[in-house]
């Protein structure tokens, strides 16, 4: 009766474990996926603004854009 009670209770133990990992998991996916986004729409990365920046210099510089 106690090795089956003590089974019982691992059991459920290891239970309540994997559904705190998953959660945990699920929750930083989402919380780093939501953290991610928010920078890159409020502070671009420098490779963006790198571009931005090459593409209006030619803009303003025509002899580079001539064939």
């Amino acid at each position: 009766m106690i090795i089956f009670f003590f089974f019982f209770f691992l059991c459920l133990l290891k239970n309540i474990v994997v559904i705190m990992l998953s959660t945990f998991i699920c929750l930083h996916t989402i919380i780093s996926f939501l953290y991610l986004a928010l920078t890159n729409a409020f502070n671009p990365p420098s490779l963006h603004t790198w571009i931005l920046n090459a593409t209006l210099d030619t803009q303003n510089q025509p002899e580079l854009t001539e064939a």
